[in-house]
């Protein structure tokens, strides 16, 4: 459902009051308050707001730790609580033009602007925020406020209708800006020796809203706030100052100080959720923004702040003994629904909520108990799971035998437990009973049930439900499904099943019909690991690959024949060779369609430990690594990929192959039911790659002229998946492959070394290339997906892994593939007349699932895209 935090009262618009001249300010704007902290005006007497160079923080080795512990970045937050960032990698280009677009915006007519406009009962759009009565003091500005991450938060009346120029250049600010943000939290958690995971869990699908403020010059400044003084209830801020007034003022010990801007610096400041989840070790600071007399002043304030179904308290890796949390623990959605909504009596709401849980849980394990159904799996579903409150409130009516307090319904939830508020009736049932009906495969059925009016007096009720967490996967409990019992509803998640509830009208018995995603299946061959234990010196016969190119393996290791290199940092930061390192990669993209990136940025303790963790899974016993082994009819899991018939040649290899991103696409018995350590390290191996995928991305479409959104609107909030293969040593390796040879059907691939041993091959000009990995450098390669969203100016490659006789080799693919319900073809900045498009148009589930349904050969598979 869409969520709308707050509303906001509809005020006159200040730019308009500022267009007839007043010599005098309107009383509703007067501040008697406004100069009560003195101001420090004096250049030589301020305190001076710590710069941060993120370049240094990022990839310069000799400045890096000095950079993130002294003054000006740990203890910075103790003292002045704000910083200013300089070297941000944000593009030029991108900043320069959210500036004209935002300027643009507040020069348009006060009727166009308004077509953008607060709807009653919303805080997004053009007007004022935190107006909560007719009396209430205001501000001297104008905003305009909206949503932009996740894409589906985002307010259909808003972003989609702007003006094109304007609404791509929010789309690329706000990428980059994501990207930013992320890069300074993972830097804090470092400086906290926080754990990383956490601040990513929290704010790496998190929410991300954009404040574009607009103060007009006013008669009596002295007199006004721009903005009064406050501190941001969010996570991290990011002020971009848009012209060169300034008007930013922070409190530092009672006094408000000044901030002048940088020239292309972002300004950077810590929001109380921040200050709860550090446990107070970084503050929150009161900030304010003021007024002049000649001239209005222009400012971009972009808020990041935790998903709103994550839960915000102070991070558990800060919590000892000797540092006791200090802040309560809350879901962000009420957070920040008391922060824009006003105060509630949440101790009443809280204690009876707890209560209600604990009750909820012992009448959850009897109905288990009663049915013989395994105690686990209803504490698996429901123990974590979601609690949510519904007050009612129905009034006396005139004429209550033609309406209904409730309609006729069954509750979509697990459990309801219904307290009578007073002493009115209302509740009918058409049969006594509790709803759990796919959890118990109908043995327990849920009732239709309403709520009637009365003449007389109004009626109160409180509805708690319970239903399983988000991401859980729903259906028949496995131990109720017997021959004798089959299973009667078909598996989904709680999340689709829940959107398809709440997308339709209430009425009668609603059973979502989401499906769970599954791209395809591959069926269960023999071990190879366990088959190379065995120390045979043949290899059985349906690993013989006879077709396998021989003639051509491979040329000589000239200079000529090594796929290119690729320097991130010069990429990115490096003004010199920004250019030309971008035509390198370009050039890369069209001639090899591979390249090694170095100097990527990923944190070597994090590839590290991935890289450990994953030797540590293929050294389990086959028993322990079975638990995680390919269900039927599905590709997820240990074992292979692409067998699809018994007669198939297999490749002499094994993998476990998981979706990462985004997170509710993940299967429960996967990813989250690994050995704690290999998770932690594949959580974070995942949340880094992802960033440097999107940042790689940006820098093809910029190299293509290539409109940024085609790249994000398709990739930002794409799947993610990985992909980690164990070749074992073999007798023969002349006669296998260990991954036969094929074009990777994704977007992008990032592939890691694990080991020592070298064995990917790529085929260029007919011969096949051996690739010798640099150390701490990733290869590369373009996939189909991207072949065909650039139209063919890349291409994929076709490649191979070979395997030898003395030693295992290990490596990691992460693919990056376009959002499940995402269209794919040809970028429509791309197609031209004179460049018509190549590819057809298909969605991208339906792309892979045509995928994963045959065998894995060469490019054949994007043939079937061509036009």
């Amino acid at each position: 459902m869409e969520t709308k935090l707050a509303s906001s009262v509809k005020v006159p618009i200040v730019q308009e009051l500022a267009k007839e001249k007043l010599t005098t300010v309107p009383p509703q704007y007067h501040r008697h308050d406004h100069n009560d902290h003195l101001i420090l005006s004096d250049p030589t007497s301020l305190p001076e707001i710590p710069v941060i160079n993120m370049q240094n923080l990022l990839f310069n080795k000799e400045l890096m730790e000095s950079e993130l512990h002294n003054i000006y970045f740990l203890h910075l937050i103790l003292l002045l609580l704000l910083l200013q960032l300089i070297n941000h990698g944000v593009e030029s280009e991108v900043i320069e033009t959210m500036k004209l677009k935002i300027q643009e915006f507040f020069d348009l007519s006060i009727e166009e602007k308004k077509k953008y406009g607060q709807e009653a009962g919303d805080v997004e759009g053009y007007g004022q925020l935190f107006v909560v009565s007719e009396e209430q003091k205001l501000d001297w500005a104008d905003m305009f406020y909206i949503s932009l991450l996740p894409t589906n938060s985002r307010k259909p009346h808003l972003l989609p209708k702007l003006p094109p120029t304007f609404r791509d250049a929010i789309e690329a600010y706000s990428a980059q800006v994501k990207i930013l943000a992320m890069k300074i939290l993972t830097q804090m958690a470092k400086a906290l020796h926080m754990k990383a995971e956490e601040m990513k869990t929290l704010f790496e699908e998190g929410r991300q809203s954009m404040r574009m403020n607009y103060y007009p010059p006013c008669p009596q400044p002295e007199l006004v706030t721009g903005l009064y003084p406050h501190s941001d209830a969010n996570g991290l801020t990011i002020l971009l100052q848009v012209n060169e007034i300034e008007g930013l003022q922070i409190n530092k010990d009672g006094v408000w100080i000044p901030v002048s801007p940088l020239p292309n610096a972002f300004v950077i400041n810590i929001g109380d959720i921040l200050e709860i989840v550090t446990n107070g070790v970084y503050r929150s600071i009161e900030h304010r923004a003021t007024v002049n007399a000649k001239k209005e002043r222009l400012s971009i304030a972009t808020f990041h702040s935790p998903n709103l179904d994550c839960d915000i308290g102070p991070a558990p890796s800060l919590v000892t003994p000797e540092t006791p949390a200090k802040f309560k623990r809350t879901t962000v959605d009420d957070y920040l629904k008391g922060v824009f909504r006003g105060s509630y009596n949440e101790d009443a709401i809280e204690a009876y909520s707890a209560q209600v849980k604990i009750l909820a849980m012992k009448i959850l394990t009897q109905m288990a108990k009663a049915l013989h159904m395994k105690a686990e799996e209803m504490k698996t579903l429901f123990e974590e799971g979601r609690q949510s409150m519904r007050m009612n409130y129905y009034p006396l009516c005139p004429q209550p035998e033609l309406v209904t307090g409730l309609y006729p319904h069954y509750d979509a939830n697990g459990l309801t437990i219904l307290l009578q508020v007073n002493e009115i009736e209302g509740l009918q049932i058409k049969k006594d009973g509790f709803w759990i009906p796919i959890v118990t495969n109908g043995a327990y059925r849920s009732i239709e049930h309403r709520a009637t009016v009365n003449a007389k007096k109004e009626r109160l009720s409180i509805a708690t439900f319970h239903s399983p967490n988000l991401d859980c996967d729903i259906g028949p409990a496995p131990s109720l499904v017997a021959p004798e019992t089959p299973a009667k509803f078909r598996r989904t998640t709680v999340d689709d099943y829940f959107k398809g509830f709440f997308s339709r009208e209430l009425y009668g018995k609603q059973i979502s019909a989401a499906m769970e995603t599954k791209l395809g299946s591959s069926l269960n061959v023999p071990n190879v690991q366990e088959l190379a234990k065995e120390k045979s010196s043949t290899v059985p016969p349906r690993y013989i690959r006879p077709d396998r190119d021989r003639d051509h393996d491979h040329l000589g290791l000239s200079s000529v024949h090594e796929i290119p290199v690729i320097n991130m940092q010069n990429l990115l930061f490096n003004k010199e060779l920004m250019e030309s390192e971008l035509h390198k990669m370009h050039k890369a993209c069209q001639e090899w369609g591979f390249f090694q990136l170095i100097n990527h940025g990923v944190d070597s303790e994090v590839i590290e430990k991935m890289k450990f963790e994953t030797e540590e899974f293929f050294d389990l016993s086959i028993e322990e690594k079975n638990k995680f082994k390919q269900e039927a009819g599905d590709i997820e899991g240990y074992g292979q990929a692409f067998v699809v018939s018994e007669e198939q040649k297999l490749d002499w290899a094994d993998l476990f192959y998981i979706v990462t991103l985004p997170t509710y696409l993940r299967k429960p018995h996967l990813l989250p039911k690994l050995p704690p350590t290999f998770r932690d390290a594949t959580e974070a191996y995942a949340a880094e790659l992802k960033v440097l995928a999107m940042k790689i991305l940006n820098q093809m479409a910029k190299a293509l002229n290539m409109k940024c959104e085609d790249i994000e609107t398709l990739f930002d909030e794409g799947m993610q998946s990985m992909r980690m293969n164990y070749y074992p040593q073999c007798p023969q390796p002349e006669l296998v492959t260990g991954l036969c040879p094929h074009s990777d059907a994704v977007g992008l691939t990032i592939l890691l070394q694990v080991n020592e041993m070298e064995g990917l091959q790529i085929k260029k000009d007919g011969a096949w290339i051996p690739v010798s990995p640099l150390p701490n450098a990733f290869v590369i390669n373009i996939g189909d997906i991207l072949e065909i969203v650039t139209n063919g100016a890349y291409r994929s490659i076709e490649h191979r892994a070979t395997v030898n006789s003395k030693k295992e080799r290990l490596s990691i693919a992460t693919f990056l593939n376009p959002k499940l319900d995402g269209d794919l073809g040809p970028a429509p900045s791309l197609v031209t007349p004179e460049t018509p498009a190549k590819f057809k148009r298909t969605s991208a589930a339906d792309y892979l699932k045509g995928l994963f349904s045959r065998e894995l050969e060469g490019k054949s598979y994007i043939d079937t895209m061509k036009i």
